[in-house]
């Protein structure tokens, strides 16, 4: 019999995997910071991908149990939102203090009074914010771009909570198959998978996550795990970062990010799952998953912040490159490692009524 502790020692490198898509993301996201990180890890966002896959999985290894002995859908989602929603407002507060430089800069016509109280209002109930209600009007949340997963990441929940019982494996076979064809349709449609933030690529975001998390589900339920013999860490760590550094073509790109979501990370997956880490390369793994959720949802806040924080120091170009490139991701990986420990696991255990710490392994 399998105790807790293999249970989690089994997942470990999930962990690691997880933390090093949010950085990979947080790189991307560079480029609208800094002129160096143009061109850097053109394929990152295929790590939220990643984060949808490992949703679902880790999801139902969470609560598959719960659910089926009484755990109501009500309550499940009351957990979800208790383990999403904190660090999150903190993103909301940051973006605050964003504002409020840009205000003090231009004056109180920087925004529209309406759109700036819409767009407050909107995000803090994690709801996108209409065009004409906006600060950002191509955002579906115009002061967290990241925001978007996290939406759609709640309604995908609150589906698995309400139909968790019912998805037998035909069903879930089924439904995943007909999200296949959805994702192959927005593929193509958007020439890639560089969707889902704007409202001209919502529908791309949806069809996108919905089949990786259907996927993440199935994989946990229905496929053998166990150690995978072998060196295979390096191995999943080189595909990784050739998914994330890879330029195909235009005109190939569609077809690499459909090979990626439907092969790729699924294969990675079952064999990270079954990588066991022991010493410092498994705190490691450990800390920068924890934080994983939190460099995610914070990054962008965050360099808007140090943005701001240059322009008031009144650095020069080249200055601001390097206080970025030096400086904003080893800066945000450590203080997530920080916040974690220090306000999100405290909130969370607050707000789930409970005084034990959260679960090992935990969506996000």
């Amino acid at each position: 019999m399998q105790t807790a502790a293999t249970e989690t020692q089994r997942f470990d490198a999930l962990h690691g995997a997880r933390g090093l898509a949010a950085i990979a993301v947080m790189c991307l996201h560079l480029q609208f910071y800094t002129r160096f990180a143009d061109g850097w890890l053109p394929g990152a966002y295929l790590a939220v991908d990643l984060f949808f896959l490992l949703s679902g999985f880790v999801i139902a290894h969470a609560y598959d149990a719960r659910l089926r002995t009484g755990l109501s859908p009500l309550v499940f989602l009351r957990r979800r939102l208790a383990r999403l929603y904190p660090l999150y407002a903190l993103s909301l507060l940051i973006s605050a203090l964003v504002v409020l430089e840009r205000i003090g800069r231009e004056g109180i016509g920087a925004f529209s009074r309406l759109d700036l109280a819409a767009s407050f209002v909107l995000s803090a109930v994690l709801l996108p914010v209409p065009p004409a209600l906006s600060i950002s009007p191509t955002q579906l949340f115009p002061l967290n771009g990241p925001a978007w997963s996290l939406f759609l990441e709640i309604l995908l929940n609150l589906a698995f909570g309400c139909m968790a019982l019912l998805l037998t494996r035909r069903r879930l076979a089924w439904l995943i198959g007909l999200a296949g064809l959805l994702l192959a349709l927005v593929t193509w449609h958007h020439a890639g998978l560089d969707v889902g933030t704007r409202w001209d690529s919502l529908e791309g975001g949806l069809g996108w996550i919905f089949f990786s998390f259907l996927c993440g589900i199935f994989m946990r339920r229905f496929l053998p795990l166990g150690p995978v013999p072998g060196p295979v860490l390096p191995l999943v760590l080189m595909a990784g970062a050739f998914v994330l550094a890879a330029t195909p073509a235009v005109a190939l790109r569609p077809q690499f990010d459909l090979a990626v979501v439907v092969v790729v990370w699924p294969c990675l997956l079952r064999l990270a799952s079954g990588v066991r880490l022991a010493g410092p390369i498994r705190r490691a793994a450990h800390a920068l998953g924890e934080a994983s959720y939190g460099i995610y949802i914070l990054h962008m806040p965050l360099m808007s912040l140090m943005a701001a924080l240059s322009r008031w120091l009144g650095l020069s170009v080249h200055q601001r490159d390097l206080w970025f490139l030096w400086g904003a991701v080893p800066a945000t990986a450590l203080l997530c490692v920080w916040l974690n420990r220090a306000y999100d696991e405290p909130v969370r255990r607050r707000l789930a009524g409970r005084g034990s710490a959260p679960a090992a392994l935990d969506a996000r």
